[in-house]
């Protein structure tokens, strides 16, 4: 698992007015916890609920250190490390130090963070919408995104756990009372006399350590690239259970994209506080509890063997990089004439080298029809010699049985969150 910080504001960082030193960019450890926490290097990724964040390391003041001692026992000193009060906000979200701070070092690809922010929809009994920030908050782990609502559990190195994290949230009565009321489905897309509604089920990608070694250029073609095979082995599949319809809405015919053509189109993708953020699939894998387990399951499975290739290659851009390309060219990857994905080695291992046409045809016009029994066995097969794939067989197993169903079969399970998260209701796999 990941090491765990225990992050303290101290006071002595934001009254440190150095002009030779921005103490916002510093995360301060005594030498104990540098040694405990095997910080053998000059700088680390931080990742909290709210933000991920890359800090120098220095040596905490003799003074924070003497103070913490009388709030931590010998073992939790091991693992506190003191910010600004200003950075710890910009973590966390909290004002005051908590110990349900929730914050994470990755060390390894193998303890990189997977989080979600999926979107849903609120009816009232007779079937009419209700628009989310009328009766929410945005802030908060259950809140307003517009019309639409969003659950934003803590990110987990575990997908199971992730999950575990949405089913608290909307199993607490305090979080969930001012809309208990109402009807809570998954969705797609939905359009009402008023407007639509494209419904987005964005997953976002913790970074290991090592991608501090590359520029920010660099990093921003990784993901162009990471997002392309993400949308191979991923949301390509699962427009089968978008279908043509609802799934071309969302994508390619949204009345409200706002000069695009529509939300979840091949190549949208943006870097959410220096993570990936993954933003093609809808918001129908939110469901049923057992679909998101496998769904973000499978995510994180291509995501840890993508940052374990790179590790293994100390992070080396050749791996990721197209020749012909400057690093800040990363958006002509995505340009429908650009079928040249086979000379991108990362791509290339991973089998992931359909043409930037055939990709945004079917996924910008969902199609699901496509999405026939000889295509899964073909990625299927695939899924399975990822190096990951032993440690999410069971989500990766279970992904492949849900879209082998027939529509219909899945379509009869519902997309009632109440049923399906708080009843109990079983998934026919």
């Amino acid at each position: 698992m990941e090491s765990k910080l225990i992050l303290v504001v101290s006071d002595n960082m934001d009254t440190n007015k150095k002009p030779d030193r921005n103490e916002d960019e510093l995360i301060r450890l005594s030498a104990s916890a540098r040694k405990y926490l095997k910080f053998d290097k000059p700088q680390v990724e931080i990742s909290g609920a709210a933000k991920q964040s890359v800090l120098k390391i220095h040596q905490a003041f003799s003074k924070d250190i003497k103070d913490a001692k009388g709030e931590f026992s010998g073992e939790e000193m091991k693992c506190v490390g003191f910010v600004t009060s200003k950075m710890f906000k910009q973590l966390t979200g909290k004002n005051t130090t908590s110990d349900e701070a929730n914050i994470w070092i990755s060390k390894t690809p193998l303890t990189t963070l997977i989080g979600a922010d999926p979107e849903f929809l609120l009816f009232d009994g007779d079937g009419n919408i209700v628009r989310a920030n009328n009766v929410l908050q945005k802030a908060g782990k259950i809140g307003s995104d517009g019309a639409m609502i969003e659950i934003r559990p803590d990110p987990s190195p575990d997908p199971v756990i992730l999950v575990k994290n949405m089913k608290d949230i909307f199993k607490s009565a305090q979080k969930m009372d001012s809309i208990k009321d109402l009807n809570w489905k998954a969705a797609i897309y939905y359009k009402d006399n008023v407007r639509d509604y494209p419904v987005g089920g964005h997953i976002h990608l913790g970074n290991p350590v090592g991608i501090t070694k590359l520029s920010t250029q660099a990093r921003t073609f990784l993901f162009a690239v990471m997002n392309k095979i993400m949308d191979e082995m991923l949301s390509l599949p699962l427009i089968k259970l978008d279908g043509d319809d609802l799934g071309k809405s969302r994508r390619s015919n949204c009345q409200m994209a706002m000069g695009n053509n529509g939300y979840g189109y091949y190549g949208e993708w943006r870097p959410c506080d220096g993570r990936l953020e993954h933003r093609t699939l809808s918001g129908l894998w939110l469901m049923h509890p057992l679909v998101a387990e496998c769904v973000l399951g499978a995510a994180k499975a291509i995501s840890e063997e993508l940052f374990s290739i790179l590790d293994a290659s100390d992070y080396d851009n050749n791996l990721f990089r197209h020749t012909g390309m400057n690093l800040a060219d990363h958006k002509h990857l995505y340009r429908t004439e650009f079928d040249d994905w086979d000379s991108i080695k990362l791509a290339k291992e991973l089998k992931c080298t359909n043409s930037s046409s055939y990709m945004s045809g079917m996924l910008n016009q969902s199609k699901a029809r496509s999405i026939t029994k000889p295509f899964l066995t073909k990625w299927y097969k695939n899924m399975k010699q990822l190096g990951t794939y032993k440690k999410y067989s069971k989500a990766i197993d279970g992904l492949y049985a849900i879209l082998s169903m027939p529509s219909n079969t899945v379509q009869d399970v519902g997309f009632n969150l109440k049923e399906n998260w708080l009843g109990g209701k079983r998934f026919p796999v």
